[in-house]
């Protein structure tokens, strides 16, 4: 029935939004990546070579759009967190010179990019990073400003401020897609 993708940069509350607001529209919450994908996904990860990164996630997401299109068409409504437009605006904003027309991914029925002031994204990472963080965490955090232009450019997506606490958030994205979607 429905696609819904929550969007945005790290630490603006992707991941604990999500679940809980598939709860609210009765959706099924989906892993962006297939699971299957994880050792894969290491090993691209420690090359450290932004277009081969791109294109691993592409294709871990064109697996994905495989695997719910069925579920959508048999009337199910889908969530997930991050989809082809994460995939894009990070890597083109960290140099990658793919380029692919995405057409051929089951598109979202709502988009919410989600964003926050950034003293409080940086307070949330700072508090949820125990160890050092990764060549791509860093490779991101350069690329802020142009992962930000990248989800400005969504002409249909809905922009939802994060920096509240979780209740009010929940609400404001309940609604929307209340109004947007069949739930």
């Amino acid at each position: 029935m429905s696609l819904v993708v929550i969007e945005g940069l790290s630490g603006v509350g992707k991941t604990t939004l999500a679940p809980r607001l598939a709860a609210e529209l009765n959706a099924d919450f989906i892993p962006s990546i297939p699971p299957e994908f994880a050792a894969t996904r290491i090993a691209i990860d420690a090359q450290r070579n932004v277009e081969t990164r791109h294109l691993f996630y592409l294709t871990a997401l064109a697996a994905t759009s495989s695997i719910i299109l069925p579920r959508i068409e048999y009337g199910e409504n889908i969530l997930l967190e991050s989809y082809f437009d994460r995939a894009q605006a990070f890597h083109l904003a960290m140099g990658s010179a793919v380029s692919i027309n995405v057409s051929f991914f089951v598109q979202p029925d709502l988009v919410i990019v989600l964003e926050c002031e950034e003293e409080v994204r940086l307070q949330r990472l700072r508090e949820r990073t125990s160890s050092r963080l990764s060549y791509w965490h860093h490779q991101t955090e350069r690329s802020v400003e142009r992962i930000r232009a990248y989800y400005d450019t969504l002409a249909a997506a809905e922009h939802l401020d994060s920096s509240t606490a979780l209740e009010p958030l929940l609400k404001a994205a309940t609604k929307l897609a209340k109004r947007r979607i069949s739930v």
